[in-house]
């Protein structure tokens, strides 16, 4: 029963020094910030997690609430009784008297025991265990699908800032241009209308930086509202490593070990144990009720203890325990087909992701190879220009070619990166 408060403890004792986040740069205002440490910040502060932390509480709480239902109950009663009786007959300590007197107190411990209800106390337990198993294992989901999304927020704003280095690449590139071409028109040797295209060229460029400065303010904001702290003036360094992914066939094993898998077989425990606890109400119930009299008058003074028990046998009620066995019935088997279906939608996840993640890496191999012809395609044009081979134009089309596949080339690395992880975080395995 204590293992979901130890699961919170250990995320908030790693999250605190398993990565030494109680120093973070984000704390101390200094330095960098790795996926890693973000993810631990995002861990140790969204609620997601911590609501998710006290339904296992609030699910332990009711197993202890059901645990005592088997045990004795013990109390200590004192009642004092008063009535009329100006118009009988008082005094007698017999069997009359004791009813007439003016005042009867009593005080009593009295002793509550089941002994036996069908075994519904057992079957409850066992049903409430596999839901705190269930909602364990939903919290390690959800922290891996909070992983996915500190991912893909760190990602974007290194996206969003490698763009933005692109774009300030290609304006000091064409502020050069324009600082030769000046100097060719000066000399008549360009014509002024193709400077005035490169300074409309810069004024362009100059909009995209301004936005992209923008757009990155926005994504710092977002995250630092999913990492629950300010990201400033911390800054983001990727230290991600892409590893050999094994073979399909030995990551499909994996399938039935996904705490999301466990989670739904739990219910599916749970609910089969309702069903055993539904059967209960068809038994018979035993109670036993004992006193013990510390105090008593009239006739009854003398005796000092008491037992009863009760024995239920439940005969007719209406159909309604018979639709509750049906109930639990037909939700365990709506699980066992939830249980089949997730099963062949993981594996599908698990192939899917593969292939895009597969894809995705040879199409970076490729365009580093577009990036460098694209490089040495603009310092071709240049000397050409200066040779009076080629036109500003094509110059002009060099830059944005060369800033192009820069642009494909960083989106592609990112995104494979983001594909690496999404397959990690299918197969539940956090880099």
């Amino acid at each position: 029963m204590f293992h979901s408060l130890f699961l919170f403890l250990i995320f908030s004792s790693f999250a605190t020094h398993g990565w030494g986040i109680e120093k973070s740069p984000v704390l101390e205002k200094t330095g960098t910030l790795n996926l890693s440490q973000c993810y631990l910040l995002a861990l140790k502060n969204n609620e997601t997690i911590l609501i998710q932390t006290q339904k296992i509480i609030q699910t332990d709480e009711n197993y202890k609430q059901t645990l005592s239902s088997v045990f004795p109950h013990l109390n200590f009663i004192f009642t004092q009784f008063y009535q009329d009786t100006s118009g009988v007959e008082t005094g007698s300590s017999g069997v009359g008297g004791t009813f007439t007197r003016k005042d009867r107190p009593e005080a009593k411990v009295t002793l509550r025991q089941p002994i036996f209800a069908g075994l519904k106390e057992f079957y409850g337990m066992s049903a409430l265990k596999h839901e705190s198993k269930k909602e364990t294992f939903l919290l390690q989901h959800l922290a891996k699908l909070l992983f996915r999304e500190v991912a893909i927020s760190f990602y974007k704003i290194l996206e969003l800032e490698k763009e933005l280095k692109n774009v300030q690449t290609a304006l000091n590139l064409t502020q050069n241009r324009i600082k030769e071409l000046s100097e060719r028109v000066r000399l008549g040797k360009s014509r002024p209308s193709e400077l005035l295209s490169l300074e409309s060229e810069e004024a362009t460029l100059q909009s995209s930086v301004e936005q992209l400065k923008g757009e990155i303010s926005t994504a710092k904001e977002e995250f630092s509202f999913l990492l629950g702290l300010p990201l400033e003036p911390a800054g983001l360094v990727d230290e991600l490593k892409l590893e050999e992914v094994k073979p399909l066939a030995e990551l499909l094993k994996k399938v039935s070990s996904k705490t999301e898998i466990k989670a739904l077989e739990e219910e599916l425990k749970s609910k089969k144990s309702q069903m055993k606890l539904a059967q209960g109400n068809f038994y018979p119930t035993l109670n036993l009720l004992g006193n013990y009299y510390t105090k008593r008058v009239g006739f009854q003074e003398q005796i000092d203890w008491d037992l009863l028990f009760t024995l239920d046998f439940p005969i007719f009620q209406g159909g309604t325990n018979l639709a509750s066995l049906r109930l639990a019935v037909s939700q365990a088997q709506q699980i066992e087909l939830e249980l089949k279906k997730l099963y062949r939608k993981n594996e599908s996840e698990i192939k899917k992701a593969t292939i895009v993640f597969h894809t995705s890496l040879a199409q970076s191999s490729v365009l580093e190879q577009a990036l460098k012809k694209a490089n040495e395609s603009y310092e071709l044009h240049v000397k050409e220009y200066r040779l009076g081979l080629v036109n500003n134009l094509e110059v002009l089309q060099a830059i944005h070619a060369l800033q192009d596949a820069q642009h494909r080339l960083d989106k592609t690395i990112i995104q494979t990166k983001l594909n690496y992880l999404q397959l990690k975080i299918t197969l539940e395995e956090l880099p």
